[in-house]
């Protein structure tokens, strides 16, 4: 469970590391704020809003037109708001473009993927919705 830790203990324990001085310059290239470019970001959107209307298509009807509305709301706040986000940060913030992603890829947490590698990943969800959406509502039609 748990134990108490004492100075000595914490004085065996591995040294400590001296911060990096303030004015010291890294020759880290820098990132982009989101890591992909702006297109896939809007590909992932475009798949939620999709799946939306084809739920609309399926079960839209008046008393369903509100809820709509503050599904898409949200939806569109999700994308909106960290794009907005992205554009107030200090600095000069580079942009990604498509031809620097498909020609370097993106590095993640497993390790390096290919623009599409990455782009299979990122789009994986929202292709899976929609796909659900689409067997949702020729279900719905085949039973009316």
């Amino acid at each position: 469970m748990n134990k108490p830790i004492t100075h000595r203990d914490l004085e065996g324990a591995a040294p400590f590391v001296s911060p990096v001085p303030a004015g010291a310059a890294t020759n880290a290239p820098a990132e982009p704020v989101f890591g992909l470019p702006p297109l896939l970001h809007a590909g992932v959107f475009g798949g939620f809003l999709l799946y939306l209307a084809i739920m609309w298509a399926a079960f839209g009807e008046a008393q369903l037109a509100i809820p709509f509305v503050v599904f898409v709301v949200f939806i569109a706040a999700s994308f909106v708001v960290p794009a907005l986000w992205a554009r107030i940060a200090p600095g000069p913030q580079p942009k990604q473009d498509w031809a620097w992603f498909s020609a370097h890829g993106i590095d993640c947490a497993t390790g390096h993927l290919s623009a599409g590698g990455a782009i299979a990943h990122v789009m994986l969800l929202p292709a899976m919705v929609v796909l659900w959406g689409v067997a949702v509502a020729i279900i719905t039609a085949l039973g009316r």
